[in-house]
């Protein structure tokens, strides 16, 4: 859902659907674009997507757990950009004092491991992840989810 999108929104289903309230959200907007405003002074590239989809992108990828390639699918972009500025986003909100991510784990909570090596097809640049075997390529991946399901970390290497 992109911006234009969420203006028609109610403020109670506009919290439900991105995670912030409205004017939480108008305040988030209004650092990344004096932040945005200085860090392009001199000029530059223009963003593709406006500093308001963009921001929509990152709560999506934060409150939904969606891949990056999902979301840039659902705007038009490459994931590598969306990736590149959603990280600018985060790390401008966090330095002016929002928090956006979830809120840490406490010592009641109780958590699942689970690590396992996936078979892939042999490829010729996949040498990263031989696995010693002869004639096999393998992925190693780790979770850790609590148990209700958040998702706490995932690796894949």
């Amino acid at each position: 859902m992109n911006y234009e999108a969420s203006k028609q929104l109610t403020d109670a289903r506009f919290k439900l659907l991105v995670g912030v309230q409205r004017t939480t959200f108008e305040e988030m907007l209004a650092v990344l674009k004096t932040a945005y405003q200085g860090k392009h002074a001199k000029g530059g590239r223009k963003l593709k997507l406006s500093l308001e989809d963009l921001l929509m992108a990152t709560l999506q990828y934060v409150r939904e757990y969606r891949t990056y390639e999902q979301i840039a699918a659902d705007f038009g972009i490459h994931e590598s950009n969306l990736t590149h500025r959603s990280q600018w986003v985060e790390v401008t909100l966090v330095q002016s004092g929002f928090t956006i991510s979830r809120p840490p784990l406490s010592s009641e909570d109780t958590v699942m491991i689970d690590a396992t090596e996936v078979k892939i097809h042999r490829l010729k640049k996949q040498l990263a992840n031989d696995s010693g075997k002869k004639k096999c390529r393998a992925m190693k991946v780790q979770a850790i989810v609590t148990s209700q399901g958040r998702i706490v970390f995932w690796r894949s290497l």
